[in-house]
């Protein structure tokens, strides 16, 4: 029932549909998990922070919220990489499947960041 804070660093690029679906899903369990897990109890500003952009022929994306739960198992060291949870596990597959390289960390809310080869997509009109 609060507003969420939203911050968005996003660089205008053509990316490749199949990339572009990956990166939706993952964007989507990351802030479903927001949702589930870090916004609400005590943390009276929730917020999200997700940038993308390409440097050196490497896409980046890099998803933050402010999670204030630091009891729930979730934000336990390990979690992020061993869970067998679905949301967390299509995270892990979808950012495999790109050839990414990724990590879950948990320094005053959940920090993901994912790097992976771009190769730029021809424009829909070409």
């Amino acid at each position: 029932k609060k507003p969420v804070e939203r911050y968005f660093s996003i660089e205008n690029a053509v990316i490749d549909p199949d990339l572009a679906i990956h990166l939706g899903i993952i964007f989507n369990e990351l802030l479903t998990n927001s949702f589930k897990y870090a916004f609400g109890f005590e943390n009276l500003q929730p917020k999200v922070s997700v940038s993308f952009f390409i440097k050196n022929s490497e896409l980046y994306f890099e998803y933050q919220d402010n999670g204030l739960n630091p009891n729930l198992l979730i934000f336990e060291k390990e979690f992020y990489t061993t869970s067998r949870s679905f949301g967390l596990s299509l995270i892990r597959l979808k950012s495999s499947e790109l050839a990414g390289d990724y990590s879950f960390a948990y320094e005053n809310g959940l920090k993901f960041k994912l790097k992976c080869i771009y190769h730029e997509a021809k424009s829909l009109n070409s």
